[in-house]
Protein backbone atom coordinates (compact mmCIF):
# COMPACT_ATOMS: atom_id res chain seq x y z
CA UNK A 1 0.00 0.00 0.00
CA UNK A 2 1.20 3.18 -0.89
CA UNK A 3 1.33 6.39 0.96
CA UNK A 4 1.71 9.80 -0.14
CA UNK A 5 4.52 11.65 1.68
CA UNK A 6 5.10 15.38 0.58
CA UNK A 7 2.68 18.17 0.18
CA UNK A 8 -0.56 17.60 -1.63
CA UNK A 9 -1.14 19.58 -4.39
CA UNK A 10 -3.83 20.24 -6.64
CA UNK A 11 -3.51 22.74 -9.49
CA UNK A 12 -6.87 24.15 -11.39
CA UNK A 13 -6.01 24.99 -14.44
CA UNK A 14 -8.81 27.35 -16.96
CA UNK A 15 -8.99 25.31 -20.39
CA UNK A 16 -12.00 26.25 -22.49
CA UNK A 17 -11.71 24.09 -24.90
CA UNK A 18 -10.39 21.37 -26.45
CA UNK A 19 -7.35 22.38 -27.59
CA UNK A 20 -4.07 20.38 -28.22
CA UNK A 21 -1.56 22.70 -27.87
CA UNK A 22 -3.28 24.74 -25.35
CA UNK A 23 -3.80 21.28 -23.37
CA UNK A 24 0.28 20.08 -23.63
CA UNK A 25 0.91 23.27 -22.41
CA UNK A 26 -1.04 23.39 -19.15
CA UNK A 27 -0.08 19.82 -18.82
CA UNK A 28 3.91 20.23 -19.04
CA UNK A 29 3.59 23.20 -16.14
CA UNK A 30 1.12 21.43 -14.27
CA UNK A 31 4.17 18.58 -14.39
CA UNK A 32 6.93 21.16 -13.65
CA UNK A 33 4.88 23.03 -10.90
CA UNK A 34 4.37 19.37 -9.42
CA UNK A 35 8.33 18.74 -9.42
CA UNK A 36 7.72 15.38 -11.53
CA UNK A 37 9.93 13.63 -14.27
CA UNK A 38 7.93 10.83 -16.34
CA UNK A 39 10.47 8.51 -17.38
CA UNK A 40 10.68 4.62 -18.21
CA UNK A 41 7.85 2.31 -19.39
CA UNK A 42 4.50 4.81 -19.15
CA UNK A 43 1.22 3.99 -18.68
CA UNK A 44 -1.88 6.45 -19.57
CA UNK A 45 -5.44 5.24 -18.39
CA UNK A 46 -7.82 7.46 -19.24
CA UNK A 47 -11.79 6.84 -18.51
CA UNK A 48 -13.28 4.75 -21.55
CA UNK A 49 -16.40 3.07 -19.62
CA UNK A 50 -18.69 3.39 -22.85
CA UNK A 51 -18.99 5.49 -25.67
CA UNK A 52 -21.67 5.51 -28.84
CA UNK A 53 -21.20 8.00 -31.69
CA UNK A 54 -24.93 8.38 -31.83
CA UNK A 55 -25.77 9.68 -28.29
CA UNK A 56 -22.90 8.66 -25.85
CA UNK A 57 -21.00 11.96 -26.27
CA UNK A 58 -19.24 13.03 -22.51
CA UNK A 59 -19.11 9.76 -20.71
CA UNK A 60 -15.14 9.43 -21.58
CA UNK A 61 -11.67 10.95 -21.26
CA UNK A 62 -11.61 13.38 -25.07
CA UNK A 63 -8.77 12.12 -27.01
CA UNK A 64 -7.35 15.63 -27.97
CA UNK A 65 -6.20 15.19 -23.96
CA UNK A 66 -4.70 11.96 -24.46
CA UNK A 67 -2.92 13.41 -27.97
CA UNK A 68 -1.75 16.57 -25.63
CA UNK A 69 -0.43 14.17 -23.10
CA UNK A 70 1.88 12.20 -25.36
CA UNK A 71 3.14 15.16 -27.19
CA UNK A 72 4.14 16.14 -23.95
CA UNK A 73 5.57 13.37 -22.91
CA UNK A 74 7.52 12.92 -26.26
CA UNK A 75 8.79 16.40 -26.90
CA UNK A 76 9.03 18.02 -23.49
CA UNK A 77 10.17 15.21 -21.84
CA UNK A 78 11.84 13.33 -24.31
CA UNK A 79 9.53 9.36 -23.34
CA UNK A 80 8.74 6.98 -25.84
CA UNK A 81 8.10 4.25 -23.90
CA UNK A 82 4.40 5.07 -23.86
CA UNK A 83 0.86 2.52 -23.70
CA UNK A 84 -2.54 3.89 -23.50
CA UNK A 85 -5.08 0.95 -21.63
CA UNK A 86 -8.14 0.56 -20.28
CA UNK A 87 -11.00 -1.95 -19.98
CA UNK A 88 -14.38 -1.02 -20.71
CA UNK A 89 -17.59 -1.19 -18.51
CA UNK A 90 -20.14 -3.62 -19.24
CA UNK A 91 -18.78 -6.70 -20.23
CA UNK A 92 -18.33 -5.03 -23.64
CA UNK A 93 -15.06 -5.72 -25.86
CA UNK A 94 -13.47 -2.44 -25.21
CA UNK A 95 -12.13 -1.67 -28.45
CA UNK A 96 -15.88 -0.79 -29.22
CA UNK A 97 -15.33 1.69 -26.81
CA UNK A 98 -12.16 2.57 -28.14
CA UNK A 99 -13.41 3.44 -31.74
CA UNK A 100 -16.98 4.59 -31.27
CA UNK A 101 -14.94 7.53 -28.33
CA UNK A 102 -12.41 8.04 -31.21
CA UNK A 103 -9.61 6.52 -28.85
CA UNK A 104 -8.48 3.87 -31.57
CA UNK A 105 -8.29 6.70 -33.94
CA UNK A 106 -6.18 8.97 -32.38
CA UNK A 107 -3.97 6.08 -31.11
CA UNK A 108 -3.23 4.95 -34.26
CA UNK A 109 -2.60 9.05 -35.38
CA UNK A 110 -0.26 9.44 -32.72
CA UNK A 111 1.14 5.87 -32.80
CA UNK A 112 0.77 4.97 -29.56
CA UNK A 113 0.15 0.97 -28.34
CA UNK A 114 -3.50 1.14 -27.08
CA UNK A 115 -4.65 -1.95 -25.37
CA UNK A 116 -7.56 -3.61 -23.77
CA UNK A 117 -6.25 -4.84 -19.97
CA UNK A 118 -8.69 -7.80 -21.00
CA UNK A 119 -6.96 -9.55 -23.65
CA UNK A 120 -3.20 -8.79 -22.17
CA UNK A 121 -1.39 -11.68 -19.98
CA UNK A 122 -2.39 -11.31 -16.13
CA UNK A 123 -0.52 -11.39 -12.96
CA UNK A 124 -2.26 -11.89 -9.58
CA UNK A 125 -1.22 -9.93 -7.04
CA UNK A 126 -2.17 -10.27 -3.71
CA UNK A 127 -3.65 -7.33 -2.28
CA UNK A 128 -2.26 -6.30 1.86
CA UNK A 129 -5.01 -3.73 2.62
CA UNK A 130 -8.09 -4.51 0.45
CA UNK A 131 -11.65 -5.48 2.33
CA UNK A 132 -13.27 -7.11 -0.46
CA UNK A 133 -10.24 -7.92 -3.08
CA UNK A 134 -7.65 -10.34 -1.27
CA UNK A 135 -5.84 -10.83 -5.06
CA UNK A 136 -6.11 -8.89 -8.14
CA UNK A 137 -5.43 -10.00 -11.47
CA UNK A 138 -3.27 -7.09 -12.62
CA UNK A 139 -2.65 -6.78 -16.69
CA UNK A 140 1.18 -6.36 -18.14
CA UNK A 141 1.15 -3.37 -19.27
CA UNK A 142 0.13 -1.99 -15.61
CA UNK A 143 2.54 -4.50 -13.66
CA UNK A 144 4.95 -3.57 -16.02
CA UNK A 145 4.56 0.30 -16.24
CA UNK A 146 6.99 2.67 -14.09
CA UNK A 147 5.09 5.85 -14.61
CA UNK A 148 1.49 5.86 -13.94
CA UNK A 149 -0.63 9.07 -15.78
CA UNK A 150 -4.21 8.91 -14.64
CA UNK A 151 -6.53 10.90 -17.10
CA UNK A 152 -10.14 10.70 -15.57
CA UNK A 153 -13.16 12.27 -16.96
CA UNK A 154 -14.65 14.44 -14.32
CA UNK A 155 -18.35 13.22 -14.44
CA UNK A 156 -21.52 12.46 -11.75
CA UNK A 157 -22.05 9.25 -10.67
CA UNK A 158 -25.35 7.53 -9.76
CA UNK A 159 -24.16 5.34 -6.82
CA UNK A 160 -20.75 6.96 -5.79
CA UNK A 161 -21.68 10.95 -6.57
CA UNK A 162 -18.87 11.35 -8.33
CA UNK A 163 -16.44 9.74 -10.94
CA UNK A 164 -12.98 10.93 -10.95
CA UNK A 165 -9.22 9.65 -9.70
CA UNK A 166 -10.82 6.83 -7.84
CA UNK A 167 -13.53 5.76 -9.21
CA UNK A 168 -11.48 5.60 -12.50
CA UNK A 169 -9.74 2.19 -10.79
CA UNK A 170 -13.13 0.07 -12.04
CA UNK A 171 -10.77 0.55 -14.97
CA UNK A 172 -7.66 -1.52 -14.36
CA UNK A 173 -9.76 -4.60 -13.32
CA UNK A 174 -10.82 -7.34 -16.24
CA UNK A 175 -14.51 -7.86 -17.06
CA UNK A 176 -14.65 -10.67 -14.26
CA UNK A 177 -13.35 -9.19 -11.36
CA UNK A 178 -15.22 -6.06 -12.17
CA UNK A 179 -18.26 -7.54 -11.50
CA UNK A 180 -17.04 -8.76 -8.02
CA UNK A 181 -18.88 -7.02 -5.79
CA UNK A 182 -20.12 -4.10 -7.88
CA UNK A 183 -23.42 -3.29 -5.35
CA UNK A 184 -23.72 -2.12 -2.14
CA UNK A 185 -20.07 -2.94 -1.46
CA UNK A 186 -18.70 -0.27 -4.60
CA UNK A 187 -17.20 1.95 -1.95
CA UNK A 188 -14.86 -0.06 -0.54
CA UNK A 189 -14.23 -1.93 -3.81
CA UNK A 190 -13.25 1.49 -4.98
CA UNK A 191 -10.60 1.84 -2.48
CA UNK A 192 -9.62 -1.81 -3.13
CA UNK A 193 -7.70 -1.00 -6.21
CA UNK A 194 -6.10 1.96 -5.33
CA UNK A 195 -3.61 -0.45 -3.67
CA UNK A 196 -2.22 -1.50 -7.15
CA UNK A 197 -3.96 1.51 -9.33
CA UNK A 198 -1.94 4.42 -7.42
CA UNK A 199 -0.85 6.87 -10.48
CA UNK A 200 1.97 9.17 -10.43
CA UNK A 201 0.05 12.25 -11.28
CA UNK A 202 -3.64 12.66 -12.51
CA UNK A 203 -4.92 15.08 -15.32
CA UNK A 204 -8.63 15.38 -14.94
CA UNK A 205 -10.50 15.96 -18.18
CA UNK A 206 -12.62 18.82 -16.44
CA UNK A 207 -13.48 20.90 -19.51
CA UNK A 208 -16.63 19.42 -20.47
CA UNK A 209 -17.88 16.89 -17.66
CA UNK A 210 -21.02 14.42 -17.61
CA UNK A 211 -24.27 14.96 -15.56
CA UNK A 212 -26.59 12.71 -15.27
CA UNK A 213 -26.24 9.18 -15.25
CA UNK A 214 -22.56 8.41 -15.89
CA UNK A 215 -22.44 6.22 -18.74
CA UNK A 216 -24.87 8.59 -21.10
CA UNK A 217 -24.54 11.61 -19.28
CA UNK A 218 -25.19 15.43 -20.62
CA UNK A 219 -22.63 18.02 -21.22
CA UNK A 220 -21.85 20.41 -18.74
CA UNK A 221 -19.06 23.10 -19.20
CA UNK A 222 -16.76 23.70 -17.23
CA UNK A 223 -13.69 24.65 -18.38
CA UNK A 224 -10.89 23.45 -16.11
CA UNK A 225 -8.52 20.59 -16.25
CA UNK A 226 -6.89 19.14 -12.89
CA UNK A 227 -3.79 18.16 -12.22
CA UNK A 228 -2.40 16.30 -8.98
CA UNK A 229 -0.03 14.47 -7.20
CA UNK A 230 -1.80 12.11 -4.54
CA UNK A 231 -5.43 10.83 -5.67
CA UNK A 232 -7.46 11.75 -2.91
CA UNK A 233 -6.74 15.36 -2.80
CA UNK A 234 -7.90 15.58 -6.33
CA UNK A 235 -11.23 13.73 -5.83
CA UNK A 236 -11.88 16.13 -2.69
CA UNK A 237 -11.22 19.47 -4.66
CA UNK A 238 -13.50 17.27 -7.94
CA UNK A 239 -16.10 16.60 -4.77
CA UNK A 240 -16.13 20.61 -3.97
CA UNK A 241 -16.10 21.54 -7.35
CA UNK A 242 -19.54 19.81 -8.05
CA UNK A 243 -21.11 20.64 -4.54
CA UNK A 244 -20.45 17.57 -2.94
CA UNK A 245 -18.89 18.09 0.88
CA UNK A 246 -15.96 15.23 0.88
CA UNK A 247 -17.49 14.09 4.45
CA UNK A 248 -20.43 13.28 2.60
CA UNK A 249 -18.59 11.06 -0.21
CA UNK A 250 -18.64 7.41 1.04
CA UNK A 251 -15.52 5.87 -0.75
CA UNK A 252 -13.47 9.04 -0.19
CA UNK A 253 -14.90 8.64 3.36
CA UNK A 254 -13.15 4.85 3.24
CA UNK A 255 -9.71 5.81 1.17
CA UNK A 256 -9.35 8.58 4.26
CA UNK A 257 -10.51 5.40 6.99
CA UNK A 258 -7.57 3.06 5.29
CA UNK A 259 -4.76 6.00 5.82
CA UNK A 260 -4.63 7.06 2.27
CA UNK A 261 -5.10 10.79 3.43
CA UNK A 262 -7.46 13.52 4.92
CA UNK A 263 -10.46 14.67 3.82
CA UNK A 264 -9.53 18.23 4.83
CA UNK A 265 -9.77 20.51 2.07
CA UNK A 266 -6.98 22.98 4.37
CA UNK A 267 -4.48 19.54 3.78
CA UNK A 268 -4.45 20.41 -0.03
CA UNK A 269 -2.50 23.44 -1.19
CA UNK A 270 -4.28 24.39 -4.26
CA UNK A 271 -2.80 26.43 -7.21
CA UNK A 272 -4.03 27.57 -10.77
CA UNK A 273 -5.40 30.03 -12.34
CA UNK A 274 -9.12 30.76 -10.53
CA UNK A 275 -9.55 29.71 -7.30
CA UNK A 276 -11.68 26.39 -5.82
CA UNK A 277 -14.76 28.63 -4.76
CA UNK A 278 -14.86 30.39 -8.12
CA UNK A 279 -16.03 26.85 -9.90
CA UNK A 280 -19.77 26.16 -9.86
CA UNK A 281 -21.01 23.65 -12.09
CA UNK A 282 -25.04 24.47 -13.47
Amino acid sequence: MKIFKGERKVIIKRCDTYDREAIQKIIKEGIDELGLSPKGNILIKPNVVTANKEYIHHSFTEPTMLEAMVDCLRNDYEQEQITIGESGGIGIPTRMFFAESGIRQCAKAINVPLVDFNEEQMKTVPLEKAKLHKTMEVAKSLYEAEFKIWMPKLKYHIVTDLTNMLKLNIGILNHKERFLYHDDRLHQKIVDMLEIGYPDVVISDAITIGKGFESSPYPVHLGAILIANEPLACDIVAAKILGYDPESVLHLIEARDRGYGTLDINDVTITGDIPLKSWRSE
